[in-house]
């Protein structure tokens, strides 16, 4: 299944890219297929949704890059409402 993910930050965004594009190939990773930084947006093939890396039956259960690869995906903060201009 194809995703894509959306982060609010940049930097969280060329940090997962980063470790995908490192690990690429590894079946604990999803593949990276694209990615626009300056919009936080990563498109993802490979994974499903809300699924655990426990589910998947990986051996990399606690590393970074299936953290990063999007596999089990989490709200890291609730977004500030900023008034709208005008």
């Amino acid at each position: 299944m194809t995703v894509l993910k959306v982060t609010p930050e940049r930097d969280i965004a060329e940090t997962e890219a980063t470790a995908l594009r490192a690990w690429s190939g590894s079946p604990a990773v999803a593949d990276l297929l694209d990615a626009d930084l300056d919009a936080g947006a990563l498109l993802l093939d490979g994974i499903v949704p809300g699924t655990t890396l426990a589910e998947r039956g990986t051996a990399h259960r606690t590393s970074f890059a299936g953290t990063a690869s999007g596999v089990h995906v989490r709200p890291r903060r609730t977004p500030t409402r900023r008034p709208h201009p005008g």
